[in-house]
């Protein structure tokens, strides 16, 4: 019996090696129409926008604008821009906005020392934005940028035309409206078909559903993990996405009742449904189940996300508090949010990743046999 244990413990271990082979890592509705907003008071909502400043060369509108760099700078625009560097998304939550450009899809930073640039990157830092009560008589609103809660530090248009750190100006301890204050001023030029095209070219999001053809990643909307099948130990889990590991890459399938079957491109496998059960972490099978409903979630209307909804109003939860392992949990809930991003694969690389598991699950699937065999053969 020792002797077929030791058997048993080495043939396992020579099927896990060979798992190297297949890399491992451990992390509805379309857009609204753009707002419009004229004269006073304006109130700030989810959208399209120019921001722009008219204080720091009098009579003249400077359009806040992203370089190719990623830096932010003032300029006058005779016409349109052609590579929509001085439009912005407007994302509002928790009283905060987050500032995305429509040249890059990144989204604008905080700055920690005056006099600097502000840039844009791929974290969406919330901006508190105020409106200027000394708009009053202006015909115009005008909003201070805020880093913060504190209402000290903002965005601010300097001499160069760079978009930097600095205070609001005062006039005789007034708050005066100048190069400190912005307007946003509603695009309505751009469709709603056309704005989300212009997403999907720079961040690959998209509408699945669309096409079921192509493989996706499915990344948690909230923290940005991307979902994977972790066959080892047999549950799904996220982490940061890596495109040479296929057990990342997920191809979706429309049943005839109407849901929708998520299948890894490197098992074969489908995910579970579990019958709206919370805090239990989803698997995989061979069979397809039921599948799954597939709700856009709306709650921005410029994120193209969505809810897989198990039943029982419960669906696919990214939780945080479980290792962002995916489990079951109420719908509309932050975390119940996913995105989907076209990816390419190369075939032959796909091939090998397939035939190494198939291997490895055929000997495991045979480690029992292998063991009694040989320890009948020492007997």
């Amino acid at each position: 019996m020792l002797f077929e244990r030791f058997l048993r413990k080495k043939t396992l271990m020579a099927a896990l090696a060979l798992t190297a082979a297949v890399p491992s890592v451990a992390k509805a509705s379309m857009l609204s129409a753009a707002p419009t907003a004229d004269g006073e008071n304006q109130k700030l909502k989810p959208g399209v926008y120019y921001i722009v400043n008219d204080k720091r060369q009098k009579g003249t509108d400077l359009h806040v604008f992203v370089n190719d760099e990623g830096t932010l700078h003032g300029q006058h625009y005779s016409s349109p821009s052609t590579d929509f560097s001085d439009l912005f998304l407007l994302h509002a939550k928790d009283g905060r906005y987050t500032i995305q450009s429509l040249k890059n899809a990144k989204y604008v930073q905080s700055v920690g020392q005056n006099n600097e640039v502000y840039k844009t990157a791929n974290d969406a830092y919330k901006f508190r934005i105020i409106y200027q009560t000394e708009s009053s008589g202006t015909g115009k609103s005008y909003f201070n940028i805020y880093n913060s809660n504190a209402e000290e530090w903002c965005w601010h248009i300097d001499a160069q035309k760079d978009i930097v750190r600095w205070k609001p100006l005062m006039d005789n301890g007034i708050r005066a409206v100048g190069p400190s204050e912005f307007r946003f001023d509603p695009v309505t030029t751009l469709t709603n078909e056309q704005v989300l095209a212009r997403l999907a070219q720079l961040t690959k999001v998209v509408d699945p559903t669309k096409d079921l053809t192509k493989y996706y990643q499915i990344v948690s909307d909230t923290y940005g993990r991307a979902m994977r099948e972790d066959f080892i130990v047999g549950e799904l889990s996220t982490s940061g996405f890596n495109s040479s590991d296929y057990s990342y890459y997920w191809k979706l399938e429309k049943l005839a009742n109407g849901r929708y079957v998520f299948q890894n491109a490197v098992t074969g496998k489908y995910i579970v449904p579990q019958n709206g059960q919370t805090s239990r972490s989803y698997t995989t099978a061979e069979g397809k189940g039921t599948g799954f409903d597939l709700q856009r979630n709306t709650d921005d209307p410029y994120v193209l996300a969505f809810e897989m909804v198990d039943a029982n109003n419960v669906g696919i939860h990214c939780a945080e508090s479980q290792g962002y392992h995916p489990v079951g949990w109420y719908t509309h809930n932050e975390a119940n949010k996913w995105v989907f991003k076209e990816v390419t694969l190369d075939p032959a690389k796909l091939k090998e990743q397939q035939d190494a598991y198939k291997t490895r699950v055929d000997l495991t699937k045979n480690v029992d046999v292998y063991a009694e065999k040989v320890a009948k053969y020492f007997t």
